[in-house]
């Protein structure tokens, strides 16, 4: 098993096992510190330097270039030192994004009423960008952003 994957906790939901995915790839290539603490609303960490980050695993909207975040979390993604996306697609390669200014934001509303912040990734700096074929299937494996009808059609690609 892949070293980033071994320790994720697989009974808990979807978005929770993509989340601890993110937070296991900046643990393991940044050598961070993760909070100990479930539920600590302050951040997810601290980084080689000591400072707080905050890590937030999807895959990109592509038709503006963005990643986000639900409103709700404003306050933890706005009170950290860093904030850090890891990204992924269709693809092996797994992007991390650091926002250059977390205060410009644009706050929207989903079709399905989710009210959510997105930053644009012109705007963040490229971290690093890490080919796994083992963790970039886990995430689109339990990622919502990757469907039945999304699974279905790449199952087919591949037969």
């Amino acid at each position: 098993m892949d070293i980033i994957l071994e320790k994720i906790n697989y009974k808990e939901h979807d978005s929770k096992i993509v989340g601890d995915i993110g937070e296991a790839i900046i643990k393991h290539h940044f050598s961070a510190n993760l909070s100990e603490n479930y539920y600590d609303n302050v951040k997810d960490g601290y980084d080689f330097f000591g400072k707080s980050f905050e890590v937030k695993t999807q895959a990109r909207m592509h038709y503006d270039h963005t990643l986000s975040c639900a409103l709700s979390q404003s306050k933890k993604c706005l009170n950290i030192d860093r904030l850090i996306f890891v990204e992924y697609d269709d693809t092996s390669y797994i992007k991390i994004w650091e926002v250059i200014n977390k205060n410009n934001y644009v706050r929207y509303t989903t079709n399905s009423g989710l009210r959510k912040m997105k930053w644009y990734i012109k705007e963040m700096i490229s971290l690093a960008v890490i080919y796994n074929v083992n963790v970039a299937n886990t995430l689109r494996k339990y990622s919502n952003a990757y469907g039945e009808d999304y699974k279905s059609l790449r199952n087919l690609i591949s037969e």
